[in-house]
């Protein structure tokens, strides 16, 4: 009596599963900013938070993440073992599940940079992390000759620039 672990034998369905782990740990929030005025009748400040929208008329919005992202989550919910994600990723070994698998990743990779800009204090730890998402990836490209398109950043470039970065913080 052992503990089975699930098989995605499509890009789909892993990507149906990793949208639904996804959805279960973010939502959207509206973009609010604080307005300042004076009552008029009683003098007093008064504060208010307004929507931002964006130069479309758009009220603008961001996916906030109470539960952050990560590998070891994703592969509890998927219920898969971390060597099984990894070949998930690997185009050479599954290509019908590495352009899911790669969106996932990517997913992890934006929140990681947005809460990097975002974070005033704390972000040691996050910069860690991200180093090592960045080299998985580079890594990952090296070995499947380059990265999947023209257009995709040089990531050892990038990584050369986020070193530099740290070491100009402190961290």
């Amino acid at each position: 009596m052992g503990i089975r672990f699930k098989k995605y034998r499509s890009g789909r369905a892993l990507g149906a599963a990793l949208e639904s782990y996804f959805q279960s740990i973010s939502r959207v929030v509206p973009v609010m900013e604080e307005t300042r005025s004076t009552d008029a009748a009683t003098g007093k400040a008064v504060v208010r938070l307004e929507p931002v929208y964006n130069s479309r008329g758009e009220q603008i919005t961001r996916l906030d993440y109470p539960v952050p992202p990560s590998v070891p989550g994703i592969c509890r919910a998927l219920n898969i073992l971390r060597p099984q994600w990894q070949a998930y990723c690997d185009g050479s070994l599954h290509p019908e599940t590495a352009k899911a698998a790669q969106w996932a990743m990517l997913m992890i990779e934006d929140y990681l940079v947005t809460e990097l800009l975002s974070r005033s204090k704390g972000a040691d730890g996050l910069k860690v992390v991200l180093q090592e998402v960045l080299a998985g990836r580079e890594h990952r490209e090296s070995e499947q000759g380059g990265p999947a398109s023209p257009a995709a950043v040089d990531m050892g470039e990038k990584l050369r620039l986020l070193r530099e970065l740290f070491a100009g913080s402190g961290g």
